[in-house]
C-alpha cells in the first residue's frame, strides 16, 4: 500500500514539502492526498485536491500521514485532530509554544 500524504500549510515553507512529496510520488513511494492552506494555494507540481479547512480534508480524504507546516500556535490543535483521525503526523518545529505546565 502506498501511504497517502496530506500537507497542511501548503504555501511558504510548505512549498519545500510539496517539492519533496512530488519527488516521492514520482518514485511511487507516496501519494499526495490533499493540500490545505487558509490562503489560495500557490501553483506547484501537484494536482491533489485543495482545502482551506483541515477538518474537511481529514473527513474527505482520510490520509495516512499529515505534514503540518503552519504557524507554531496552530500545531497542537491540528496535530491532535490529525492523530484523532488516525493519521501519523510529521510536525514542523517547534511542536508547541509552551508546555501545559507553563501555559496560563
Amino acid at each position: 500500500m502506498t501511504p497517502r500524504v496530506a500537507l497542511i500549510g501548503a504555501n511558504g515553507h510548505g512549498r519545500w514539502h510539496r517539492r519533496r512529496i512530488a519527488e516521492l510520488q514520482e518514485a511511487g513511494t507516496v501519494e499526495l492526498a490533499a493540500l490545505v492552506d487558509v490562503r489560495p494555494i500557490e501553483p506547484g507540481p501537484d494536482t491533489a485536491p485543495h482545502f482551506t479547512d483541515h477538518h474537511e480534508m481529514l473527513r474527505e480524504t482520510a490520509p495516512d500521514v499529515v505534514i503540518i507546516c503552519t504557524p507554531p500556535h496552530t500545531h497542537r490543535p491540528i496535530a491532535t485532530d490529525a492523530l484523532r483521525a488516525g493519521a501519523d503526523v510529521l510536525l514542523e518545529k517547534p511542536p508547541v509554544l509552551s508546555s501545559p505546565s507553563t501555559a496560563r
